[in-house]
């Protein structure tokens, strides 16, 4: 996958998107994937090496959401890829880190950068009793299997009796739905 993501200097990147409008800018930090793609609970470090951390001017734009609370201070996204097709949506993946959780989350928008759904997909997160960790595989039809575990922090072992199945489609309107949850 590293080897699909082209690395842009600095400054060439800087000039390129001081021109676009800033939906635009947006997107171009977020390099096209074939697909499948596999997200694990380490895939953040391929993307570290080619891409730097979103702006928090474009963060504010296209990420943070009226419903939420607000990040705490540490809170950092990373561009990974955008998902490829021609739809009437666009799908991208980032990575969202903050305090005990670190998220692959999948969002989709309208062509003019209108958020439309997000679903985190995979990563690793604690409310300081239980541990869940996700891995997900995005495959070429628009669905994502999911694979989640969840774990008391005091369990020396992994029990995969405990994990359970997701599996969610990239709709025709850009909702991501949840398909079934398996256990």
């Amino acid at each position: 996958m590293l080897e699909e993501i082209k690395h842009t200097s600095n400054l060439n990147l800087t000039l390129q998107l001081m021109s676009k409008p800033p939906f635009q800018q947006f997107l171009a930090l977020f390099a096209p994937v074939e697909l499948p793609v596999i997200l694990t609970l380490d895939s953040h470090r391929t993307f570290e090496q080619v891409s730097d951390l979103l702006p928090p001017d474009l963060t504010a734009s296209f990420i943070a959401q009226d419903d939420e609370l607000p990040e705490e201070e540490f809170t950092e996204y990373l561009p990974c890829f955008i998902l490829p097709g021609d739809k009437e949506f666009i799908s991208l993946v980032y990575w969202k880190a903050s305090l005990m959780r670190y998220d692959f989350i999948i969002a989709t928008y309208t062509k003019s950068g209108i958020p439309i759904s997000r679903q985190v997909i995979a990563g690793t997160s604690s409310d300081g009793k239980i541990i869940t960790k996700k891995v997900a595989t995005i495959l070429p039809d628009g669905s994502i299997d999911v694979i989640a575990s969840h774990q008391s922090v005091n369990d020396l072992h992994f029990d995969p009796s405990q994990s359970q199945e997701l599996n969610y489609e990239l709709m025709p309107n850009g909702f991501i739905a949840l398909l079934n949850e398996n256990e």
